[in-house]
């Protein structure tokens, strides 16, 4: 059973540590690069909207890697947790790489990580959450 839990947790921690990866990287573009080019582009109107919107992505960012430590404490009570990473988060996150790349932002080859990371969490997410019920029932 030790094993099964421990493929719960490392689920919750390999997305903490990308969320945490992904708050680092929010958090320099949002207060070292990003008001600098602005400022530098001369393009103030969208100042605003672009350190509001990288501020709010790396502040939830933040937020998800606290929550998933949080439910790595008790990972079979806490297993809900796990859909909610999946749906809507890690959902949202590939639709949101498959929209940049249909609308010609970038290409596929630059997003294709991305995606394939959205992939593994989603099938692995699924995988984990069902052997946290079976361990759950289990504990009854």
């Amino acid at each position: 059973m030790k094993k099964e839990i421990l493929w719960v947790r490392a689920f919750y921690w390999l997305g903490a540590i990308l969320d945490a990866r992904v708050g680092i990287i929010l958090f320099i573009r949002r207060y070292l690069e990003l008001p600098g080019f602005v400022q530098h582009s001369g393009s103030r109107a969208e100042l605003p909207s672009a350190l509001y919107g990288v501020g709010q992505a790396w502040a939830l960012m933040w937020g998800w890697t606290c929550l998933l430590i949080w439910a790595d404490r008790k990972p079979i009570e806490r297993r809900g947790v796990i859909l909610l990473t999946l749906f809507p988060v890690i959902l949202f996150l590939l639709i949101n790489s498959i929209d940049i790349v249909l609308r010609g932002f970038v290409s596929v080859v630059t997003q294709s990580i991305n995606m394939g990371i959205a992939l593994v969490l989603i099938v692995s997410g699924i995988y984990c959450y069902i052997k946290a019920g079976r361990i759950e029932k289990e504990l009854i």
